[in-house]
């Protein structure tokens, strides 16, 4: 038999009379009874109001509460209900425009969930536990629970449609909480190894588990998880007076390439259709990649993969520069690379936009103009699933996805703007506009040092306020905030930073190698 646990709630508008019905539904019982009831209603305009009504209630009840809040757009509603233990079992939430009348009824969900936490390594994951978790209301606004130490695969309460917050080692986080299931998060680790040059070396152009200058002065290096074996192997290689290597736990020690018979190759790479202006051979091992030769030698080993960075311009139609990795199968040292030109088609694009082309493995990099008005071909040398994307110098960009059999883009005219954005008292404010076919979105904050990530906004959500990011940036963080369509075939974007410094956060940090 169906169990219904029923709340009114009369709201009193501000504008005069009428009253908000909001009935909670509960489809079994968790426990024999309850201990606490709690509403919670948000909006831009006010501090969140809380009401609690503490006692002894069963299944079936009916609890009311008399409460005072603005009509108004986009009102946040939120109801948990907690077992005898003072646990938070029961919980749902709404977004709706409130009016005078109302009848609203929430369905409650059981509030309970794992957590699994996974530490990531460049050849797989691995339990971690320890992790500090924050859950914040739908709106970013109040800190719901918060959470310390939690081992992974530990239940949790949780409240679905809320945000699950933690810092992954490099980012803030916020997970959008959108149904039941088990909650999987990602987890980057640091580890700091000491280091030392060989002798006579005083600088050296490292790659692999780390990248960057090291210098005779550098005692340590700090090592992501990402970049590092999850037995704690890295993998160092090094440029100075020839190529250095360094595959070890625990410490860099180099040793130099090349000095061992038969341990390097000479490299034999012919090309036929469209010619790059450079090319370089990496190689990887367990996840880990890194250029691997010095001159025409390069380091061969069975156990690594080998793959060629290629780099290059196209003069026409469109004056376009490209990078990409091509996998080379079976790799002894020769190799014929046949490039072959792609045509692409394109319209809705204005003479003022910057095109990129770009695939979301990392592998393939493409900038550049384009003289047409509107619409017009460009080439492009990848044969893979690719966004196109139009950058504006006004922060706007417009990505479209190209499947491999598809030969051309056509750009949507849609909306997305962001209204407001500012420190108001103790919250950041942003508030935007989007069109009805951008149901999803998510929002990036970073400034020199700090970063937050939203993810997964829902669609009636048109506002932020988040609470104490003064903390974390000190001042107004630059922004991201990017939607999509429903089936994900393309994006808007807007970008507080300029055209330059907005090219500058796209463009990966791809290698060049002279």
């Amino acid at each position: 038999m169906r169990k219904v646990f029923l709340i009114f709630l009369f709201v009193m508008s501000c504008g005069g009379g009428g009253s908000t019905s909001i009935i909670l539904n509960m489809d079994s019982s968790l426990a024999p009874y309850y201990t606490k009831v709690s509403v919670r209603i948000s909006g831009e305009e006010f501090d969140p109001i809380l009401y609690s009504k503490e006692g002894t209630f069963y299944p079936g009840d009916v609890v009311t509460f008399n409460v005072n809040i603005p009509e108004g757009k986009e009102r946040l509603v939120e109801a948990i209900i907690y077992d005898p233990e003072g646990n938070p079992v029961y919980y749902a939430s709404k977004t709706l425009d409130m009016s005078k009348d109302t009848t609203l009824i929430m369905d409650m969900k059981p509030s309970q969930k794992r957590v699994f936490s996974y530490e990531v390594f460049s050849d797989g994951k691995k339990y971690a536990g320890g992790v500090n978790f924050y859950l914040f209301s739908e709106d970013l606004y109040s800190l719901n629970t918060s959470f310390s130490t939690l081992q992974s695969g530990d239940t949790y309460a949780y409240m679905l449609g809320s945000y699950l917050a933690y810092h992954d080692g490099r980012v803030w986080r916020f997970l959008y909480l959108q149904d039941q299931s088990d909650q999987e998060i990602f987890l980057y680790g640091r580890y700091t190894l000491p280091i030392k040059l060989p002798d006579g070396i005083t600088s050296m152009e490292v790659y692999g588990s780390y990248e960057g200058l090291l210098t005779e002065t550098d005692k340590s290096v700090t090592v992501f998880s990402e970049k590092m074996l999850s037995d704690g192997t890295v993998v160092f290689i090094g440029y100075a007076d020839g190529l250095y290597y360094s595959v070890s736990k625990d410490s860099v020690n180099f040793k130099k390439a090349c000095q061992v018979e038969g341990e390097c190759k000479a490299l034999n790479i012919k090309f036929t259709g469209e010619k790059p202006d450079t090319y370089t051979l990496f190689a990887s091992y367990a996840g880990i990649r890194f250029p691997i030769t010095y001159g025409e030698l390069f380091v061969y080993n069975p156990q690594l993969t080998y793959s060629l960075y290629i780099s290059g311009k196209i003069k026409e139609p469109c004056v376009m520069r490209y990078s990409m990795f091509t996998e080379l199968q079976n790799f002894t040292g020769s190799a014929n690379i046949d490039i072959q030109l792609r045509d692409v088609s394109f319209e809705g694009v204005t003479p003022s936009a910057t095109m990129r082309v770009y695939s979301t493995d990392g592998n393939f990099e493409m900038e550049g103009s384009c003289e047409s008005s509107a619409k017009g071909v460009f080439k492009i040398p990848y044969k893979g699933s690719v966004y196109v994307e139009s950058v504006y110098p006004d922060g706007k960009s417009v990505g479209v996805f190209l499947n491999p059999e598809e030969s051309g883009v056509s750009f949507p005219e849609t909306d997305l703007e962001v209204l407001r954005y500012e420190f108001k008292n103790s919250y950041l404010l942003l508030k935007f506009k989007r069109g009805s076919d951008l149901p999803w979105c998510s929002l990036r904050l970073f400034s020199e040092g700090s970063e937050l990530i939203v993810d997964k906004i829902p669609p009636w959500r048109s506002y932020f306020k988040i609470r104490n990011a003064g903390d974390l940036f000190g001042k107004l963080p630059d922004y991201t905030l990017r939607c999509y369509s429903e089936d994900k075939k393309y994006y808007v974007e807007v970008n507080s930073a300029k055209l330059h410094e907005i090219m500058k956060q796209k463009t990966p940090s791809i290698y060049k190698m002279d």
